[in-house]
């Protein structure tokens, strides 16, 4: 089984600074939020944790194993966020007024469309596809992934078949979801 879980509310989301692969930490809410997978979670035995190199998904993922037996939390850089490319840093308002209106709809929501120097989640689609072929997942064993926003699209549309337009369009719930392998 895969349980999925995206990491809570960081400090550069909650100011509206768009960060890419950089690092922010949890807030409190975002701490709370991991309290609460670790409370939903708490009868299930996890064989092995999977998050990107980004310091909120291992805190997370910390918080949720807190005083369980694991066999590896393991840091996959193909779970990474997008790339932000030439955008790391700037607030979503500063890009709203810089950019023209057409252009910035097509970067906040087409699949195909990166920002400059970035990936776009097509980009990342195909390398959490490529990183899935290769893992081998056991299906006998439970795996948890602790990830980001963008990449928590990817993995709900790759497991529930979903095309690029409804990738796009999914506002995942902060909540544990669950899939067979």
């Amino acid at each position: 089984m895969i349980v999925v879980v995206q990491y809570g509310e960081t400090e550069a989301a909650s100011e509206k600074v768009l960060i890419g692969q950089a690092h922010s930490p949890l807030t409190l809410a975002g701490e709370e939020l991991a309290h609460q997978y670790a409370e939903a979670l708490s009868g299930m035995v996890f064989d092995y944790g999977f998050a990107p190199p980004s310091l909120v998904a291992e805190h997370t993922a910390e918080i949720i194993l807190r005083g369980r037996e694991l066999l590896s939390l393991t840091t996959v850089r193909e779970l990474a966020e997008p790339s932000a490319g030439d955008y790391e840093g700037r607030s979503y308002a500063e890009l709203k007024r810089a950019l023209p209106p057409r252009q910035y709809r097509l970067w906040d929501r087409d699949f195909f469309v990166a920002p400059p120097s970035g990936e776009s989640l097509r980009d990342v689609t195909d390398r959490v596809q490529r990183w899935f072929k290769a893992a081998n997942l056991i299906e006998a064993q439970n795996h948890l992934f602790v990830v980001g926003p963008q990449v928590m699209k990817i993995l709900l549309g790759l497991f529930q078949k979903l095309d690029e337009a409804d990738i796009c369009a999914l506002e995942p719930l902060r909540l544990p979801y669950t899939f067979d392998l």
